[in-house]
């Protein structure tokens, strides 16, 4: 969205596809079910199909796809026989799984975006991607709506806030952060505090939070849904 709304001003043309979004602003918006039902080979067909309908009528000249789901229908839904295919970057957030399909068909267009150093390495060792087709460039940040806090502002604790989700690879980083990292900080440092935001948060993790807290001695650990801010 970050990337997007710096587009937008830039005066380019932005479209959204995704299976939803929780709020687009001034951005054009089509849903696209590319995740739920993008688990069969009919699911993908039928969204590759959908998406170069899309393509064509809102007149695309650049797909920019950010999860290997909707690098797989992008890559087929660019191709044409008639014309050259439409130029394609793909932007990768984090680890697959390292299998024959991921190896043999990564789909990830002309160009492609990791955003820190070890995901630069992986692609091009682990998956095979040529090393100057790929750029290391973090997750931008918009400065001018989140702004680093003061110090100095008399608050007399250190908060570390941790955003993410529980589901898959993301969920077990949370809790080994809070199984190995955030206990010791904990015990180092009698001011830090940690809010993890990660959307639906699992019962079970819940109650790990409670047994982390009682096990300082504090409440040193906060669990926040998901917000809109």
């Amino acid at each position: 969205m970050t990337l997007a709304r710096a587009l937008e001003k830039r005066s380019h043309d932005i479209v959204m596809v995704s299976d939803k979004i929780q709020n687009p602003e001034s951005l054009k918006f089509h849903s696209l079910p590319l995740h739920s039902l993008n688990t069969s080979y009919l699911g993908r067909i039928r969204n590759v199909f959908a998406l170069k309908e899309l393509i064509a009528r809102e007149k695309v000249e650049l797909i920019h796809s950010h999860s290997r789901a909707a690098n797989l229908v992008s890559h087929f839904a660019r191709k044409s026989w008639t014309e050259n295919r439409l130029p394609m970057v793909a932007t990768v957030h984090g680890r697959w799984r390292n299998h024959f399909a991921a190896r043999q068909l990564p789909c990830l267009g002309e160009r492609t975006i990791a955003v820190c150093p070890y995901l630069a390495r992986y692609l091009a060792e682990d998956i095979g991607v040529p090393a100057d087709s790929v750029r290391m460039i973090p997750n931008g940040i918009d400065t001018e709506r989140f702004v680093p806090r003061d110090l100095t502002d008399g608050k007399s604790t250190r908060e570390i806030l941790f955003l993410g989700r529980f589901s898959g690879q993301k969920g077990n980083v949370i809790r080994f952060l809070m199984r190995e990292i955030f206990q010791q900080l904990a015990r180092e440092f009698a001011d830090v505090h940690f809010v993890v935001a990660g959307g639906h948060v699992p019962d079970a993790d819940r109650e790990n939070v409670l047994k982390f807290n009682s096990s300082v001695g504090r409440e040193v650990l906060r669990l926040v849904d998901r917000v809109n801010d």
